[in-house]
């Protein structure tokens, strides 16, 4: 749980600080080098940690969430993809991965995404 806080604490303060930073230098880099590294760090302990505890659905999707943050791709969606099967989703997330390319895998995660919305947000084919 403490390796949890800790990398949610470094998560919010990198996004306010990469915010900022975008704010007040348009052409800046969106994820600052210097906060990656300690990030992952703790993504790595966490990564450790849901290996003995693969039933944690929601440390799976703040690993996927977390490997997002370091532009690992590829990493996020296995992580995502164990988060969903044990129940834990995010709309959000999902879109992301799916722009992240064009395999098998992306399509099942915007056909969950869309099965997902209500009746009236349904996508039409028109």
């Amino acid at each position: 749980m403490r390796i949890r806080t800790l990398i949610v604490a470094i998560l919010l303060s990198s996004s306010v600080a990469a915010g900022a930073q975008q704010t007040l230098w348009p052409d800046a880099v969106s994820t600052p080098k210097s906060a990656a590294a300690p990030v992952a760090s703790l993504v790595d302990g966490l990564a450790t940690r849901l290996h003995e505890n693969p039933d944690d659905a929601g440390g799976w999707l703040l690993l996927a969430k977390s490997y997002r943050f370091l532009e690992r791709p590829d990493d996020a969606r296995l992580a995502y993809q164990r988060a969903a099967a044990l129940g834990k989703t995010d709309p959000e997330l999902s879109a992301w991965l799916a722009l992240q390319g064009s395999d098998e895998a992306d399509l099942t995660i915007v056909h969950g995404w869309i099965s997902g919305m209500s009746a009236d947000e349904e996508v039409r084919d028109e």
